[in-house]
């Protein structure tokens, strides 16, 4: 075989090997912090049912500073759950393509593809499984990382003379995390009954439904 070329083989989900992920950590912090996030939105209901977004000025002047620290807080949380859940669901799909392709394969072909190319084509490649944009596993995935993108690519917003634009810029706080988190599980669930062998890589509390 001439020089630079070699042959390739996908590794078994049951060969030996040692790796290091943050998948459940991230897992645990995105779902745990759902909880806790349920208790300060009840909360904050129970004193007043405005749904407010951190930023909008014109809402802030009605609030009571004490008041608005809560609405921030409540917020930040809100995020912050959004953003490691679809943290979480990456982490996973790095874990799963260098258990199976290898470190330097999986970050030469894969590591910078999009979240969606990469679940679809590490199936494809791994276990010649060929998913379309419609399959529940993709469509979690991409409402997961649409709903990531909105907050880590964020956009500025100009109100027209009736501030209209504020109810379009608004969020259900509450609702855009818990979705969020069943997005995350939802992939995850559908990526086992695809691919049952690889059961042991999800975060603990998912391999005891396994």
């Amino acid at each position: 075989m001439s020089a630079g070329r070699g042959k390739f083989e996908v590794r078994s989900l049951d060969g030996p090997g040692l790796w290091f992920t943050d998948v459940s950590r991230y897992y645990s912090w995105a779902t745990g912090q759902l909880a806790n996030l349920r208790s300060m939105h009840a909360r904050i209901e129970a004193e007043d049912d405005t749904d407010l977004v951190p930023g909008v000025d014109v809402e802030r002047e009605h609030v009571s500073e004490t008041r608005w620290s809560g609405y921030l807080e409540r917020n930040m949380v809100s995020d912050t759950i959004v953003v490691f859940s679809a943290m979480a669901a990456e982490a996973f799909l790095n874990f799963y393509g260098v258990v199976r392709l290898g470190e330097a394969e999986f970050t030469t072909h894969f590591e910078r593809l999009g979240i969606v190319p990469k679940a679809r084509e590490l199936l494809l490649v791994c276990d010649s499984l060929s998913l379309t944009a419609r399959d529940p596993m993709i469509l979690a995935i991409a409402t997961l990382a649409g709903r990531r993108n909105a907050l880590v690519h964020p956009k500025t917003k100009e109100a027209g003379p009736d501030g209209s634009v504020l109810e379009k810029w608004k969020r259900p706080v509450l609702e855009n995390a818990a979705a969020a988190v069943e997005e995350l599980n939802a992939f995850l669930r559908e990526f086992r009954s695809l691919v049952p062998n690889a059961a042991h890589l999800l975060p603990h509390a998912l391999r005891a439904e396994a």
